[in-house]
C-alpha cells in the first residue's frame, strides 16, 4: 500500500523541485540560526547560541534545514525533495492510523452503528483507509505545506503527531510489557519531535486522551472519573510548560503579536469562525483559482458585521454539539469532527498571528475525508462504483495540485497570482516588486512599491524596498528619506539600518554609514551583510586591520558570501599579506567564476607577488 503514496506524490509535486524560495528568506531558511552555526567552531558555539534569536524554538525543523544546507547549500531541489518525502511519510502513517482505528472499532463490537458496509471487513477497512489517506495526500490545499519550503515545520509536526498516535495505539494493543514500554517511549519521543517542529503539536496529549476514551474505553464516564487526577496532573504539567515557553508571561506573549497587525483580539476571534468555514469550502472545492497564499480576508467587527460571522459561529458550534451528542452512536465520525476543530484551536483562536493561511489545515484535515467515505459507503451498495468515483476524484485533485504548484515555479508568477487575488492588500505588491527588482526590472518594481505605499503609507518594508530602487536609480536623497520613514515606523530593523548605511556610503558620508552599520549589528550581531559593509566603510577610512576582523567574521558565518571573500582578500592585500589574499580571491572565483572584481584583484595580487 506504500507505492500509491510515493507515485502520486512524486507525480503531482514533480514540477516543484526547482521552484525558488518563496517568502522563505524572511523566515527560517536564509536566516536560519542553525545554518549560521554550521560554520562556527565548537568553542564559539555556546557563546553564540545565547545571542541567536529563535534558536530554541522549533529546533527539529531548523536542524532539518541545516542538514539540507550542509548537503545542498541553496540548491532548492534538495529542500523540496525532503518536503515531499515528509508529506509521503505523513500520508503513509495516516493510512496506518485510519486502518488501525477502523479495525479497532470493527473488532470491539461497536462497528454496526457507525457503518454496515465495506469497512466491517479487514479488506474494507484497508480500502477506506487507503482512499481517505490518498484524498488527503493529493489535495491541492496541502501545496502550501509541501511546496512552501519553510512550512516543513508544519508538515513535520503533523508527521510526528500522527506517528505518535500510531505508536500509542501499538502500545495499547501490545500484551508484552517490554514491547509496550518501547511503543510508549516512541510515542513520547515522536510527540517531542512534533512539538520541536511546530507548536501546533501541543494538542497531542489531548488527542491521545480523547482517543483512549473513544476507542479503548468506549466513552464510559467511569473511566473519566477514575482518571481525573491523572488528567489534572497532565493539564498542570502542560500549563507549566506553556508558562515556561511563553517566558512566564502567557497573556503578554499571546497578545504581543497584535502590535504587528491592524486587528484586535476580538476581531481576530470573530473572523476565525468565517476563516474556518472558508477552509472547509476549500477542502470541498479546491480549484486552483480559489487557492491563495496571501489572502486579503475582511475582518469581522461584530457578530452581525458581517452577518455571516454569526452564521459561521452557529455552524461550527452546531457541528461540535453534534459530535458530542452522537459520540456513542458515531464514534469515528465524532472523533474526526473533534480532530478537525481541535487542531485548529492554536492557530485559529486568540494568538496574534495572520488571519488566514492554508497550511494551517494540514494537520486538521487528516481525518476530514474519512466521515465522507463512511457516509458514501453506508448508502452505496456497489463498491466498484465507490472506488471508481473516489479514484476519479483523486485524479482530479492530483491534477489541480499539479496546476497549483505551477504558480510556485518563479517568484514573479507567484506574487502576480497573489496580486490578482488580493489586489487591495499591500504585501503582495511589495513582494512582487521585490521579485521584479531581483530580475532587474527596476521600473516595474518601483511601480509595485508605490502601489503598496498607496494602499498603506505606513508599510515599512515597502519604504525599505523603494529605497533600494531609488539607490539603483541614483536618487540617493530620496532613498535616504524612505529608509528614515521605515525606521520611524519600525525602529529596530537591522536590514533597514544596513541599507541606510549603504546609501550614506554611496553619498560619501562614511561616519554616518559606520554608525548605521554598527546599529544594524547591535540589533543583529550575525547580519553578514552589515559585517561586510561595515568592513568596507572602515577600509575606505584606511582602517584595514579593523576591517579585516569584520570580513573574517562574515566569511566564518557565511563561507559562500562572495563579496565578503573578495573584500577579505582586498584587506589582506592592503596589509601586505599577498599570499593569503590570493587564496581569498581564488575562493571567491570558485564560488562565482563570473565575479569580475575578484578576477581583477587576483590578477593584481599575482603580479604583486611576482614583482
Amino acid at each position: 500500500m506504500i507505492l500509491p503514496f510515493i507515485v502520486l506524490a512524486v507525480l503531482i509535486y514533480s514540477n516543484t523541485l526547482n521552484a525558488p524560495l518563496q517568502f522563505d528568506d524572511d523566515t527560517s531558511i536564509l536566516k536560519n540560526p542553525y545554518i549560521r552555526l554550521t560554520h562556527l567552531s565548537l568553542e564559539d558555539l555556546w557563546r553564540t547560541v545565547s545571542g541567536v534569536k529563535g534558536f530554541s524554538k522549533r529546533p527539529v525543523a531548523h536542524l532539518s534545514f541545516a542538514l539540507n544546507y550542509y548537503f545542498h547549500r541553496y540548491r532548492v531541489a534538495g529542500y523540496h525533495g525532503v518536503n515531499i518525502a515528509v508529506h509521503v511519510l505523513a500520508g503513509i502513517l495516516l493510512y496506518g492510523f485510519i486502518k488501525t482505528t477502523l479495525t479497532l472499532v470493527r473488532t470491539s463490537g461497536n462497528a454496526a452503528p457507525v457503518c454496515l458496509q465495506a469497512w466491517t471487513t479487514p479488506s474494507g477497512s484497508s480500502m477506506i483507509a487507503l482512499l481517505s489517506a490518498l484524498l488527503w495526500l493529493v489535495h491541492p490545499i496541502q501545496t502550501q505545506s509541501v511546496t512552501y519550503i519553510v512550512q516543513r515545520m508544519n508538515s513535520m509536526a503533523a508527521m510526528f503527531f500522527i506517528l505518535s498516535m500510531v505508536l500509542y495505539i501499538k502500545g495499547r494493543l501490545s500484551n508484552k510489557p517490554l514491547r509496550r514500554a518501547g511503543w510508549f517511549s516512541g510515542c513520547a519521543l515522536s510527540g517531542l519531535l512534533a512539538l520541536g517542529s511546530k507548536e501546533i503539536a501541543a494538542t497531542l496529549p489531548f488527542f491521545i486522551l480523547l482517543y483512549e476514551w473513544f476507542f479503548f474505553q468506549h466513552l464510559t464516564m467511569g473511566w473519566l472519573k477514575r482518571n481525573v487526577a491523572y488528567m489534572a496532573g497532565l493539564s498542570a504539567l502542560l500549563c507549566l510548560l506553556l508558562w515556561i515557553y511563553l517566558g512566564g508571561h502567557p497573556i503578554r506573549a499571546v497578545l504581543s503579536g497584535y502590535r504587528y497587525h491592524e486587528f484586535t483580539v476580538i476581531q481576530r476571534v470573530l473572523t476565525e469562525f468565517r476563516v474556518i468555514i472558508h477552509y472547509i469550502s476549500l477542502l470541498v472545492y479546491p480549484h486552483p483559482s480559489r487557492l491563495n497564499f496571501d489572502y486579503n480576508f475582511s475582518l469581522s467587527h461584530g457578530l452581525m458585521a458581517p452577518p455571516t460571522t454569526a452564521l459561521c459561529m452557529a455552524g461550527i458550534l452546531g457541528a461540535l454539539a453534534w459530535a458530542v451528542g452522537f459520540a456513542k452512536r458515531q464514534p469515528v465520525v465524532s472523533f474526526c469532527v473533534l480532530w478537525f476543530f481541535g487542531n485548529l484551536v492554536i492557530e485559529s483562536s486568540v494568538i496574534g498571528l495572520e488571519i488566514i493561511y492554508e497550511h494551517r489545515v494540514y494537520l486538521p484535515s487528516m481525518l476530514f475525508f474519512l466521515p465522507v467515505l463512511i457516509l458514501i459507503d453506508r448508502y452505496c451498495d456497489k463498491k466498484w462504483a465507490l472506488f471508481a468515483v473516489v479514484g476519479a476524484v483523486i485524479l482530479v485533485l492530483g491534477a489541480w495540485t499539479y496546476q497549483r504548484n505551477a504558480v510556485w515555479r518563479d517568484t514573479v508568477t507567484f506574487w502576480t497570482d497573489c496580486v490578482k487575488k488580493s489586489g487591495r492588500k499591500p504585501r503582495p505588491y511589495n513582494n512582487l516588486g521585490l521579485a521584479l527588482y531581483k530580475q532587474g526590472r527596476i521600473d516595474e518594481a518601483r511601480h509595485c512599491y508605490q502601489k503598496a505605499l498607496q494602499l498603506n503609507p505606513r508599510y515599512p518594508q515597502a519604504h525599505n524596498n523603494l529605497g533600494a530602487v531609488l539607490v539603483a536609480k541614483g536618487e540617493l536623497d530620496k532613498a535616504v528619506a524612505h529608509y528614515l520613514q521605515a525606521l520611524q515606523i519600525r525602529p529596530h530593523d537591522a536590514e533597514v539600518y544596513n541599507n541606510l548605511g549603504s546609501a550614506y556610503y554611496d553619498q560619501g558620508k562614511l561616519d554616518e554609514a559606520v554608525a548605521c552599520y554598527s546599529e544594524a549589528l547591535r540589533i543583529d550581531p550575525m547580519c553578514v551583510d552589515a559585517l561586510n559593509n561595515l568592513g568596507l566603510a572602515l577600509a575606505a577610512q584606511e582602517k584595514y586591520s579593523e576591517a579585516l576582523k569584520l570580513f573574517l567574521k562574515a566569511v566564518k558565518l557565511m563561507p559562500e558570501h562572495v563579496e565578503a571573500r573578495n573584500n577579505l582578500g582586498t584587506a589582506l592585500f592592503r596589509l601586505g599579506r599577498v599570499d593569503e589574499a590570493i587564496v581569498q580571491f581564488s575562493e571567491a572565483l570558485r564560488i562565482n567564476p563570473k565575479h569580475q572584481g575578484a578576477r581583477r584583484n587576483l590578477h593584481i595580487a599575482r603580479q604583486a607577488l611576482h614583482d
